[in-house]
């Protein structure tokens, strides 16, 4: 039997299933996972908690979404100032805007963010 081609609108993705295969990997202290590498798109499951504390500003648009439990997500919105807090609960869904600072975790190669240290 021929193989069916790939659709354009691609193939469905079961994240549960791939959460319960890859929770070794969600572990502390930056417990994170890309989802799609070889995809443009880069989408990055965090396990948590996060223990770093230095900052990054990344050139393209990041969602967040908190499945459950809750965290709380550092914006450093002007240099020199302290970071405010956005608190995150279960279910919520969020876009900080391009180049917002905030606490950074680990990229793939070629994807280098500037960084700042914590205040």
């Amino acid at each position: 039997m021929a193989k069916r081609p790939e659709p354009m609108y691609g193939r469905p993705f079961y994240f549960q299933r791939w959460l319960d295969g890859h929770r070794g990997l969600l572990e502390p202290p930056v417990g994170n996972a890309q989802l799609q590498e070889e995809s443009g798109l880069m989408v990055t499951v965090v396990g948590g908690p996060d223990q770093r504390t230095d900052f990054h500003d990344d050139p393209i648009e990041e969602f967040f979404h908190q499945i459950r439990g809750s965290m709380v997500l550092r914006i450093m919105e002007e240099e020199g100032r302290p970071p405010r807090g956005v608190r995150f609960y279960g279910g919520d869904r969020r876009c900080p805007h391009c180049g917002a600072v905030h606490p950074g975790r680990e990229r793939p190669a070629g994807l280098r963010p500037r960084t700042r240290a914590a205040t």
